[in-house]
């Protein structure tokens, strides 16, 4: 897995503010060791309490040009144009934490460009969206022996087009951003040797940030808290594809067919299920990606043995 950075005998990052670019012991970057885990994981809350604060300045600047009544295209374009600056910002941010030029940035952490063909990482958004269509079948059988609406067995309760580009494009997009690219090159740059364990630690900051839903009443707790354990298994599962070779763009397919199949487990998730096939697409989601986690580690550790 290639870093981001520049030579190991320069500082980066919260370290190499505080030190003006000069190494703290024998001429080399502070990694692999306690301290720098400790620094990684302080450096990754940094970036994502910049990420909140870049997204509260969106959010100000936006205000005055949005409005409860715009009609759906412009809603998805004021989605989108708010998503872009995001995106452009975190890129911009971490180019200068990582102490190279943006393009290199862009080219060695692959937002676009993948070390493996398409024929290597097609596969898993592929799966996952049979898995996905298999669930939904399964309730739409159930909705009609219960003469329920599909609606009322999933969360998907919003149709609106700006919604819908929210879940399947823009929350992907920004998320795959923040947590592959951002804080799990973060962790990597003090902690190269241990790509699994950086994985497991962005997938831990990811699980934890969907505990701020347990402070919206639109959720119930035992959704929350469903979603706080998937999500750490869905975010190690892309970061170990990530770190066998994919694209942050390959994430992102991933990620949003994984947000359309998640919109298929009800929001009282385990607290009123009338009947278990209900619980099918969530049983197929575990299911899928713990086998592709399995997989993912098999053969990054190929690559790292020891590791």
């Amino acid at each position: 897995m290639k870093l981001v950075n520049n030579s190991l005998d320069q500082e980066n990052g919260l370290l190499g503010w505080i030190t003006k670019g000069n190494t703290l012991r024998d001429q080399t970057r502070e990694q692999d060791t306690s301290l720098a885990l400790i620094v990684g994981w302080i450096e990754c809350l940094l970036g994502i309490a910049e990420s909140i604060a870049i997204t509260a300045v969106i959010h100000v600047l936006a205000e005055p040009f949005v409005s409860p009544t715009m009609d759906s295209r412009s809603d998805v374009l004021a989605r989108g144009i708010a998503a872009t600056v995001m995106l452009l910002s975190l890129i911009l941010a971490n180019a200068r934490f990582h102490g190279v030029p943006v393009s290199r940035f862009v080219a060695r952490s692959r937002l676009l460009r993948s070390d493996r063909t398409a024929s290597d990482w097609i596969p898993l958004p592929l799966a996952l969206f049979l898995v996905a269509s298999m669930g939904l079948a399964f309730l739409m059988l159930e909705g009609a022996r219960q003469s329920r609406s599909l609606i009322s067995l999933v969360n998907f309760t919003s149709w609106t087009a700006g919604h819908i580009s929210e879940i399947l494009m823009w929350t992907p997009l920004k998320e795959e951003l923040m947590f592959r690219c951002v804080l799990l090159h973060r962790l990597l740059n003090r902690l190269p040797g241990h790509p699994m364990a950086c994985a497991a630690l962005a997938s831990l900051l990811f699980s934890g940030l969907h505990a701020i839903n347990l402070m919206s009443s639109s959720y119930s707790t035992g959704y929350v808290l469903l979603q706080i354990v998937l999500s750490g298994l869905i975010g190690f599962n892309l970061s170990i594809s990530y770190l066998n070779g994919g694209s942050i763009l390959h994430s992102f397919f991933t990620h949003a067919v994984n947000n359309a199949s998640a919109s298929l487990i009800p929001l009282d998730a385990l607290q009123h299920i009338q009947s278990p096939v209900e619980l099918i697409p969530l049983f197929g989601t575990v299911v899928f990606h713990v086998a592709s986690s399995v997989r993912g580690v098999r053969m990054l550790a190929r690559e790292v043995p020891g590791k």
